[in-house]
């Protein structure tokens, strides 16, 4: 995308460095995923949901 705005092959270097290692851009990333980890976790709270619980026993008394 830079390089259809810039020919100066150093420069498309130095803007890829800058963007590479640009902390901000790091963060913000970081914080578009986490919404996004946030929003599909709260959509699945809208989905219906199955418990199942099985138990069995058995009472046995000796003979007298």
């Amino acid at each position: 995308m830079i390089k259809q705005f810039f020919v100066d092959k150093e420069l498309i270097n130095l803007i890829d460095s800058a963007l590479l290692n640009n902390a901000d851009l790091k963060i913000a990333l970081q914080k578009v995923e986490a919404a996004k980890a946030s929003l599909l976790m709260s959509k699945g709270a809208l989905y219906p949901s199955l418990d199942i619980n099985a138990s069995a026993g058995a009472n046995r008394y000796g003979k007298y």
